[in-house]
């Protein structure tokens, strides 16, 4: 028996630059360019950093490649170089005169090749074949999965000559005894049953989009469903123990980079998402488990394991301890690596805290970590 796997991989698009970051801003035209942000200029060298290209305007350069280091924040026109007599100019002017060419988009911003060397974003395309090694976003993602289709895994399996059994395959195997595992699922007795239920003194509910997105009838009848499991109070002078934040059904690089961001290391309140879809389309089984969550965020316990069956937890002190280290993906040198230790503070084993570090290859604070 083998298992087979798909493999898919993500390429460079092979185009002009100018293309390239039209989708990258996601622009139609390139008058909608004029005036980048600084914002954008950061993400637009953060996408094409390390980048092959080669440039048009010179013959003798076709078959030159070149990597980008970085985007200038200044335009072709306001970029400053020096021409082949060590006179000062700029970029624009200098390919006026030394290639008789007039560029079409002098707003742009230029790319570096190398140290105080210039080229215009319009002289330049990628060079075919390059993979791209890093995350997808999230609308790529979907791309990437939905490409792989069975009709596809169907073909492949063809062109190797291999057939799939209609017999299922059978193997020997060990049932092991299920654990004493004590948890509820009853709506009606959900909070009677919990093992420690955490009070919510106060909290704030955080909509990102517009009202005519989110309707403020159709917010207001979600919380006050939600408030029925939670029974919590509203003090509106004390800082809120929780965040609610309800988001677009794609806002999942406003959840990585901002909100967690932000919640977990300046404000330190404990922040909770949800998509915006669990919001108009309300269940309550949907808010019970928005419930449990709350609880176990503030420190509550939902479920637990019989003592009876962790004996070397329960008859004698001890620290469960779980590590971690995750790496950005290859190729993107803009995240550094991150450690995290967990350790259970309970005799069930149900409760943990975590610490985190940001460090390199192994968990080099991990005596700090854990004191």
């Amino acid at each position: 028996m083998i298992n087979i796997d798909f493999h898919a991989t993500a390429f460079y698009e092979s185009s002009s630059l100018t293309r390239i970051v039209k989708k990258v801003l996601n622009k139609r035209t390139i008058e909608e360019l004029r005036d980048i942000s600084e914002r954008d200029r950061l993400k637009i060298e953060n996408f094409l950093k390390n980048l092959k290209i080669y440039a048009t305007h010179d013959e003798n350069a076709l078959n030159r490649r070149f990597r980008i280091s970085k985007v200038t924040n200044t335009s072709d026109s306001n970029t400053t170089t020096f021409d082949d007599n060590g006179n000062q100019t700029d970029v624009a002017s200098y390919f006026q005169r030394k290639y008789n060419m007039q560029l079409q988009h002098p707003f742009l911003p230029c790319i570096v090749i190398r140290e105080e060397t210039y080229l215009p974003l319009e002289v330049c395309n990628v060079v075919e074949g390059q993979l791209f090694m890093r995350k997808l976003n999230e609308r790529h993602g979907k791309y990437s999965i939905g490409i792989l289709n069975y009709q596809q895994n169907e073909y492949y399996m063809q062109r190797f000559d291999f057939r799939v059994s209609n017999e299922v395959a059978i193997t020997q195997a060990r049932i092991f005894p299920a654990p004493n595992y004590s948890i509820t699922l009853l709506l009606e007795i959900v909070q009677e049953m919990l093992p420690l239920v955490q009070q919510l003194g106060s909290w704030a509910c955080t909509v990102f989009g517009s009202e005519n997105d989110f309707p403020m009838s159709a917010i207001q009848k979600f919380i006050r469903e939600l408030q029925v499991w939670l029974k919590a109070g509203n003090d509106a002078k004390a800082q809120p123990q929780l965040i609610l934040c309800i988001l677009p059904n794609t806002g999942v690089s406003l959840y990585d980079a901002e909100i967690k961001r932000v919640g977990d290391t300046v404000t330190g309140v404990v922040t909770l998402c949800i998509q915006s879809r669990n919001m108009f389309a309300i269940k309550k089984q949907y808010c019970v488990n928005v419930y449990l969550k709350i609880n176990a965020k503030l420190g509550g316990m939902n479920s637990f394991i019989n003592p009876s069956q962790l004996l070397f937890v329960s008859e004698s002190p001890t620290i469960i301890l779980g590590a971690s280290v995750i790496h950005p993906v290859p190729g993107d040198t803009s995240r550094p690596s991150i450690a995290a230790v967990a350790a259970s503070i309970d005799a069930m084993a149900s409760r943990y805290v975590a610490s985190i570090r940001v460090q390199q290859e192994v968990i080099s604070h991990l005596a700090d970590m854990t004191k």
